[in-house]
């Protein structure tokens, strides 16, 4: 019951049988998982769609650099939404008109996940607010 983590780099071309089960077994016994992986679809080759769907669903904490295919727009809909302020200009042949708003939109879009350097990272951390994060 000593908090520990396991790495599996290259995660991809590593099968173990029930992962999906493993991952919250081993996180309600203190113990971290970490699965390092080029991106999705290679999950998806060597697992299988559906599993390779509750694999990355079961997970909490992501880090993530530039992404292509279809690894970015599932990372975007993970991280949360933002108000994000909005400004319209309307100009015709008499008036200019500014219109501000706010909108509801994703706190990183996808295009943004897949133009990323290869030193830029994005991360998600799931915690417990009410918790200190040791």
């Amino acid at each position: 019951m000593l908090k520990c983590n396991l790495i599996f780099d290259e995660f991809s071309i590593i099968y173990f049988n029930h992962m999906d089960s493993l991952i919250p077994t081993a996180r309600s016994n203190k113990v971290a998982t970490t699965l390092a992986m080029g991106n999705f679809s290679q999950l998806k080759k060597d697992f299988g769609k559906e599993q390779a769907d509750v694999i990355v669903n079961i997970t909490g904490n992501i880090i993530n650099g530039q992404a292509m295919g279809e690894t970015f727009k599932p990372l975007s809909e993970r991280f949360m939404k933002i108000m994000q302020d909005r400004q319209s200009v309307s100009v015709n042949r008499t008036d200019t008109s500014i219109s501000h708003s706010k909108q509801l939109g994703k706190a990183i879009p996808a295009l943004k996940i897949a133009a990323l350097s290869s030193r830029e990272f994005i991360n998600l951390v799931a915690d417990n607010p009410d918790e200190k994060l040791n």
